[in-house]
Parts: structure tokens; sequence; C-alpha cells
């Protein structure tokens, strides 16, 4: 094969193309006049009718425990378009997560402004650190010390 020959004369280091692939080209080259490769036809995610934002919206709000994944593959849009059409709208595409709370019954008679944390400011020039106390939890200590927690921690 001439055009197997000539890229070896050509480019002597390294691999070489095989037999069928130079072939491939040639006539690819004869058919075409071109041996760039062709651009690969997509289907579109939207076969038929184009989805309005209102559809996307409309669905979004008789399903709102669905995720931004769930309405993408539910509406045939990409995630990302799933999340713009209703950001765009004020709609909030958030999935809904539920989270542990108190009972009303624990939060009586509670006044934040009166909560003492028991906190102490300590000065910042000294050093300080994190040790392991009592029951495993953290107490901070300042280095120079290595004295534990202050009496009135």
């Amino acid at each position: 094969n001439v055009g197997a020959w000539q890229y070896r004369e050509c480019f002597p280091e390294g691999s070489h193309p095989t037999r069928q692939t130079i072939l491939k080209v040639v006539k690819c080259l004869r058919e075409t006049d071109c041996v760039t490769s062709r651009p690969r036809v997509r289907r579109p995610r939207n076969v038929g009718r184009k989805l309005q934002p209102e559809d996307l919206l409309a669905y979004a709000l008789a399903h709102p425990q669905s995720s931004t994944k769930m309405i993408s593959e539910n509406c045939g849009l990409s995630k990302s378009r799933a999340w713009t059409i209703p950001n765009e709208s004020g709609t909030h595409p958030y999935r809904s997560t539920p989270v542990q709370g108190f009972p009303d019954s624990t939060l009586q008679g509670w006044d934040p402004t009166k909560m003492d944390l028991g906190l102490q400011i300590i000065p910042q020039d000294k050093s300080h650190g994190v040790r392991s106390g009592e029951n495993g939890h953290g107490e901070c200590c300042v280095l120079d010390e290595m004295c534990g927690p202050p009496e009135d921690w």
C-alpha cells in the first residue's frame, strides 16, 4: 500500500495507522473531497412540541416535592433549564427537606434575649488550643497554662 509506505517514510517514529484506516481515509476523500469527520446528528431532547415555561412551572407547582433532576427528566429538559425557568419566575426550585424541630411546649417561656451561653472572652495575646475533656467534649484552654478550663466554666 503506497499510502502506508509514504506515512512510514514521513513519520518513522511511533505507531502507524493500519492499512484499513488508510483505505477508509482514501475512500472518504474520493467520495466527499474531505477527510474530516462528519458532524454527529443528535436527537433533540424535546421531540414534538416545544415545552413552554408555563408548562414547567405548572408541573413544578403540582409536584412540589420533585427535585430539579426529576422535573428535568419528566419535562424533557436539561437540569440547568429545569432550574433556571422556575428561578427566573421567582419560584425557587428547591426540594423541601423536613427538619427536626422542638415541640411548641419546649419553647414556652423561652426568652432568647436572656439566654446566657456561659461564654468567656479569652485575651487575644495568648495562644489557644482545644483538647479532649470529660466525656470526649472539647475544652478550650490557654496553651501556656494547659490547666484545663477555667474554674467558672
